[in-house]
């Protein structure tokens, strides 16, 4: 490859990625709403490129139940995040859930169980994390307006976590840390990453001293290891289909899971932890 061609694809990679990071953070910014709505259009875009790799497996997943379900079980997440309906409307996805059992009866009989499996793997995957990324507007009995700091958090300090440990593992790496299913990623690097997310922590504990420094270290150690986790499970799902990237909606970059991977294994934990220990 030229130097013409690198600088090509490097243009094209910060792009691409700038014009995320704006996105998210600029969503942030605005306020809950606009967060709410930018991760309705990543899960619509996720559900897209899992149905596709699903079908690179051998397996066809009833593609509008799946959409219909997820779309109505995050919007009424997100609706009782942002207070416009109580809780006891969420009884409403239990149904939704159970009714793809049903609705395997009309779809391709050959492989049920599979079909049933991996439409579920696509709600706990995929739908959950990002609907609960909505509570991470904090706001407590002692915090009247909605804190960005914490959600902020939890995306710059997953984006140093990958940065560093990235360009760790490049100059100091040796030893593998999960060789069986992402080759590059090194112990060293991996250390890498925690040091300077730990950092990050300290900074925001700095900017958003409503939290303590105690806590902000806290949720930044949680990201680390499960944010790392995140990483090498999708890691395994393509490496099992045999493909590089969940799709190419974002050049340079690969597809949408691509880009939220370590978000979507860490966002549970997250919550558990701002349920029990902030709120």
């Amino acid at each position: 490859m030229d130097i013409t061609c690198l600088v090509k694809n490097l243009l094209t990679r910060t792009l691409s990625g700038a014009i995320y990071v704006a996105l998210i953070l600029g969503s942030i910014l605005w306020g809950p709403m606009a967060f709410s709505l930018l991760l309705f259009a990543f899960l619509v875009l996720s559900l897209r490129e899992f149905l596709i790799l699903a079908k690179k497996g051998g397996f066809k997943l009833p593609a509008a139940f799946m959409y219909f379900t997820g779309i109505v079980s995050y919007s009424l997440i997100a609706l009782f995040s942002l207070g416009y309906i109580p809780v006891k409307i969420l009884v409403i996805i239990i149904p939704l859930i159970s009714a793809l059992f049903v609705f395997e009866l009309y779809g391709n009989l050959k492989t049920p169980i599979q079909n049933i499996s991996f439409s579920i793997l696509a709600l706990i995957y995929i739908v959950m994390p990002l609907s609960l990324m909505n509570f991470f507007f904090v706001k407590t009995d002692s915090i009247e307006v909605y804190q960005k700091g914490m959600v902020l958090g939890f995306f710059v300090i997953i984006w140093v976590n990958d940065t560093f440990a990235y360009l760790s593992g490049m100059l100091l790496g040796k030893h593998k840390l999960f060789k069986s299913i992402s080759p590059n990623k090194t112990w060293q690097g991996s250390i890498g990453g925690a040091i300077f997310s730990l950092i990050a922590g300290w900074g925001f504990s700095i900017y958003f001293p409503w939290l303590s420094l105690e806590l902000w270290l806290a949720f930044a150690t949680i990201l680390i290891i499960f944010g790392t986790f995140g990483d090498l499970v999708e890691s395994m799902f393509k490496r099992r289909l045999g493909i590089k990237d969940s799709g190419d909606i974002m050049p340079g970059h690969g597809g949408i899971l691509d880009r939220l991977d370590s978000l979507l294994i860490a966002a549970p934990f997250i919550f558990v932890f701002i349920i029990l220990v902030i709120k």
